[in-house]
């Protein structure tokens, strides 16, 4: 029995001393403007603490998100839906990024994501009066639902924008779990069978 109670409690020390690993997701919640949205982002890690998203699930106002709209890693910002622009890019930590005196999870270009039914929800961070007028009534995040045909339907001021780490267990945490279940199992099958 003591030895049973050893490998057990060396067990539990492994799984709990063995992290989870961070993927390239995020969790993302935003509510305000008559929009609500939540979901995971997924992309790549560009260091420094900057991801370039590349894909998106989830759903805003009760329509599906299918992804973001793409846009290449490099700086310069994409445009095309409207007069809208975008940059994909995900900070976390957030940072400080120009013209925003604030730091924020998303730069003044932002997310843009597409929707199952043709429209898009652009989500971004201005904080900056000073810069260009009274965008996000000058102070953080914002987004815009812009129709399919590239009419805007509706702007305005986000008062909470939540962005996390999705994380997932490390596959040798995993690997040790299961080698530790099927060694328990032969030790129990020994001791009530032999």
């Amino acid at each position: 029995m003591k030895r049973i109670t050893v490998i057990l409690s060396i067990l539990v020390f492994a799984l709990a001393t063995t992290g989870l690993a961070m993927a390239d997701a995020f969790t993302f919640h935003f509510n305000a403007n008559g929009q609500t949205g939540s979901g995971l982002l997924f992309g790549t890690n560009e260091g420094s603490g900057v991801w370039s998203i590349t894909g998106a699930i989830g759903t805003i106002d009760g329509s599906a998100v299918t992804g973001i709209d793409p846009c290449a890693f490099g700086g310069v910002p994409c445009g095309g839906v409207d007069s809208i622009t975008w940059d994909d890019l995900l900070y976390y930590p957030a940072q400080i990024t120009y013209t925003n005196t604030g730091a924020a999870n998303v730069t003044l270009y932002g997310l843009m994501f597409t929707l199952a039914n043709g429209d898009y929800v652009n989500l971004y961070y201005y904080d900056n009066g000073a810069q260009g007028g009274d965008i996000c009534n000058s102070g953080g995040y914002c987004s815009s639902l812009v129709a399919s045909d590239g009419s805007q339907v509706s702007f305005g001021t986000v008062p909470n924008a939540t962005f996390a780490p999705f994380t997932t267990p490390e596959p040798s945490t995993l690997a040790l779990f299961g080698s530790g279940i099927l060694g328990l199992a032969g030790i129990l099958r020994r001791k009530v069978i032999g």
